[in-house]
């Protein structure tokens, strides 16, 4: 090998190693970065008489399966999570679980109040009693009803606010599809590219379920769980008005084409497949199921027993039955009203211009404590209890469904986080690894120098010689 082959060769090697420094040197900087992943220096080794190395490009630590399913997990934690936080913002708003909700309450006093009038049928005082219970336990019906429209509300907007954070990663995914297809793999800032894609990919996942198809130069298409297209050549576009959530063709999209996720769990709360039978999924049509609940149980006191006679009688039934002495009584429809919103004590009643009838105080008192009803509503079937069972088990039902989304958002979360580690142990910086990484390269670095540094010398001797 000649001596200018030598130079060349060495001059090469050092070249590279010094560019192994900067990507181990950058690696350590970043080893605390969100979302960076580990350099590499790509090399491969020069043919010809001379030999020598050169970097190709920098090259990024990846795991496509790991990541992949870190994205579903993170869908489905997100999902859990929103439908969890939504439903407890209605229980909360109701007041509570079981028998401390203040709808539970309210009926139970209400009928505590008939039992203390069924013991005095003559005491004034008791019958108004009854009826300022009564308005009570109304009044908290229609409160239940006005929270439950107060949390559509709030998802509505929160679902508008997620749509809109859906369609601005999808057009910064866009822009950087573009720029990595521009990008040289030699230089390092396609990895930057990268990172930043990912790290909008995994903010993605946590509003729908999706699914990556690498695309030629860097790019990629992202697919939801139901295989419709977010992205590709170009990004797709939503918008959500009037409770529905379209494409930018105008088609209507259900929360089962977007899969897990923060997005669809919203979808899914506010749906309504009227008039087919409920969801039994505790997320899922969860306030149309409210709604349901809360309109069985003002026609359970509003309305007679449906073909005549039942055992035991409803509410209506009991009072009605009863007679009036005079006038002075409130013959019948002790309640008043259709639905939830309605619901309420007859205003002749709350103005004083009638009383109740002192003889359906008995009848009323047993009607109430009576065992063996049922209430079918809303994906709720409640056997063999009472009128205030009913009451105790709506909110009850509100309250194991909160519970289980939380369990389910409990579990996803301890698995997203293994398989999380298990990806940053894959792609992330080890320090041990790149400090030690970065001793060798110093020293192959120096011990190149010294290589290139007694070629030069030789050279420069050869041609003093030369000169002579």
């Amino acid at each position: 090998m000649s001596l200018s082959a030598a130079l060349s060769g060495a001059l090469s090697g050092l070249q590279v190693t010094q560019r192994a420094l900067e990507v181990t040197s950058g690696n350590i900087q970043n080893a605390s970065t969100p979302g960076y992943a580990r350099r590499t220096l790509e090399r491969e080794a020069l043919g010809g008489p001379n030999g020598g190395v050169r970097a190709i490009g920098v090259g990024r630590a990846a795991e496509p399966a790991l990541q992949a399913e870190a994205l579903r997990l993170a869908a489905r934690q997100s999902g859990s999570e929103a439908a969890e936080n939504a439903l407890r913002q209605v229980l909360e708003a109701m007041g509570g679980a079981d028998g401390s909700a203040p709808l539970a309450r309210a009926a139970a006093r209400f009928a505590d109040g008939w039992r203390l009038w069924q013991a005095d049928p003559e005491d004034d005082l008791a019958a108004a009693e009854v009826v300022a219970r009564g308005d009570a336990f109304a009044g908290e019906l229609r409160r239940a009803a006005a929270a439950i429209e107060a949390a559509d509300r709030v998802i509505a907007e929160d679902t508008a606010r997620t749509t809109e954070r859906l369609n601005a990663i999808l057009g910064k995914l866009a822009a950087l599809n573009a720029r990595l297809s521009r990008s040289d793999a030699a230089d390092s800032s396609a990895a930057g590219l990268t990172d930043q894609r990912d790290a909008l990919l995994s903010e993605l996942a946590t509003i729908a379920e999706i699914r990556i198809a690498p695309r030629s130069g860097g790019a990629v298409a992202v697919f939801s769980a139901g295989g419709m297209t977010l992205l590709d050549a170009a990004a797709e576009r939503f918008t959500y008005m009037a409770g529905t959530l379209r494409r930018s063709d105008g088609s209507a999209i259900g929360a089962e084409a977007l899969g897990a996720g923060r997005l669809p769990a919203l979808l899914a709360i506010r749906a309504d497949s009227s008039p087919d039978a409920a969801s039994i999924e505790p997320g899922a049509e969860a306030l149309r199921k409210l709604r349901e609940r809360l309109d069985a149980l003002a026609r359970q006191f509003t309305e007679p027993s449906p073909g005549g006679a039942a055992r035991p009688p409803r509410f209506a039934d009991a009072y009605d039955a009863a007679p009036a002495r005079d006038g002075t009584e409130l013959a019948g429809g002790f309640f008043t009203g259709t639905d939830r919103f309605t619901f309420a004590v007859n205003p002749a009643l709350m103005s004083g211009t009638v009383k109740p009838k002192p003889e359906a105080a008995g009848a009323v008192a047993d009607a109430i404590a009576a065992s063996g009803r049922s209430l079918v509503a809303g994906g709720l079937a409640v056997t063999g209890t009472t009128l205030t069972g009913m009451a105790e088990a709506i909110v009850a039902q509100l309250a194991r469904d909160t519970a289980q989304l939380a369990d389910r958002a409990d579990t996803a979360a301890a698995t997203a986080q293994t398989v999380q580690a298990r990806l940053a142990n894959a792609t992330g910086v080890n320090l041990d690894a790149e400090l030690a990484q970065l001793q060798l390269l110093q020293t192959a670095y120096a011990a190149v120098a010294r290589v290139f540094a007694t070629v030069q010398a030789m050279h420069d001797a050869l041609d003093r010689a030369l000169a002579r």
